[in-house]
């Protein structure tokens, strides 16, 4: 079992697309959320809580380019992500700072078939709400693309995300069919 804080150091974990640094859940200085993820190999997606979205695109000189959701259209969203080594972006010529997050990675073994999770908590010791995330495919990682696994551990939410993408048939099967037994999620549970 691994455990990363997600915060303004740069880790595996912590890196998006291209090792870009960006990637992370942001408190902007007008009190709001924007979480900046992967999008595909090379680009990142910008996402508020309600929804709304951009692609942001790298262009030759190194500044990032924002459009509109999936439509291609600029956005006019002015982006500036060269301090995000730091944890800090500017949106619009607002200020973000990166939202540090404990991650927790680890393995377990549910009937006889070693499956992987992580757990991404918010920092504290207090009792909080826990969401179990059972999204992505044998080739879609959500765990690298959801923006979720950011988004709601930074509004107090510990977000399990046993990993089924990946893996080979059989294994995301047998996790599949005992979700309603629960097996799978309570072994999972226990590496906590």
């Amino acid at each position: 079992m691994a455990m990363f804080i997600l915060g303004s150091g740069q880790m595996a974990q912590a890196q998006g697309a291209g090792g870009d640094c960006a990637v992370g859940y942001y408190r902007m200085a007008d009190g709001t959320g924007l979480d900046i993820g992967p999008s595909g190999e090379v680009n990142l997606r910008w996402r508020r809580p309600d929804g709304v979205s951009g692609l942001l695109t790298r262009g030759a000189d190194g500044a990032w380019k924002s459009t509109l959701g999936w439509t291609g259209r600029d956005d006019g969203v002015a982006v500036d992500l060269t301090r995000c080594a730091k944890g800090e972006v500017r949106i619009n010529g607002k200020a973000g700072r990166r939202q540090p997050l404990v991650v927790t990675e680890t393995r377990f073994d549910s009937a006889g078939v070693e499956l992987a999770g992580r757990l991404v908590m918010p920092r504290g010791q207090g009792r909080v709400p826990i969401v179990v995330l059972v999204h992505g495919s044998e080739d879609s990682s959500a765990r690298r693309f959801y923006a979720l696994q950011r988004m709601l551990p930074a509004q107090g939410v510990v977000l399990a995300h046993p990993r089924i993408e990946g893996v080979d048939h059989r294994t995301n099967l047998a996790f599949r069919e005992d979700l309603g037994g629960g097996r799978s999620l309570r072994a999972f549970g226990r590496q906590w």
